[in-house]
């Protein structure tokens, strides 16, 4: 399958372009690549752009098993191939591989926002510095029917870093 282009704009008006590649696999092919990554099958990609369209809790009671399949199972073996790939880059990268660990839930909280979608129609990742509760950095991905959005940052820092961060920005 080609790369779905994707074109957006920064803050400053600089523009950027995104692609998202995903590729069809037969049932009995191996899904990995020659460096042991797991691709996520066109199956994955339909199931988001189907969701998008029919974001209802009866949709997904129906399409449960594709959840399972091309959500929930192709995300599980991403994050246990990356983060043993990211783990030789960083040392201390850390990654949970289960939803709501390192595969953020598939639910929206629509308690308080006007959006009463009861689901997200994305797939987002992430990957953490040392201890999850006081990790100082880490690394985001989102897949969507839209593109791939990579990012790193500060998240959820303890006191005593943030106060560090902080007077470091200051200087």
């Amino acid at each position: 399958m080609e790369p779905r282009n994707a074109s957006h704009h920064t803050r400053e008006g600089r523009r950027y372009e995104s692609s998202l590649c995903f590729r069809k696999l037969p049932a009995t092919e191996n899904r990995s690549n020659q460096n042991g990554l797991q691709w996520f099958s066109e199956e994955t990609l339909k199931f988001l752009i189907d969701l998008r369209t029919n974001n209802s809790k009866k949709w997904f009671d129906a399409n449960r098993q594709s959840y399972d399949q091309y959500y929930v199972g192709a995300a599980k073996a991403f994050v246990d191939a990356a983060a043993s790939k990211l783990q030789k880059l960083f040392a201390g990268i850390s990654a949970e591989l289960r939803v709501n660990g390192s595969i953020f839930r598939i639910d929206r909280d629509v308690r308080f926002g006007k959006d009463k979608r009861p689901h997200k129609d994305h797939l987002d990742f992430a990957f953490w510095e040392g201890d999850r509760k006081s990790a100082g950095s880490s690394l985001f991905l989102r897949i969507s029917p839209d593109g791939i959005i990579l990012g790193t940052g500060f998240d959820q820092g303890c006191p005593q870093r943030l106060k560090l961060f902080r007077e470091a920005v200051a200087e």
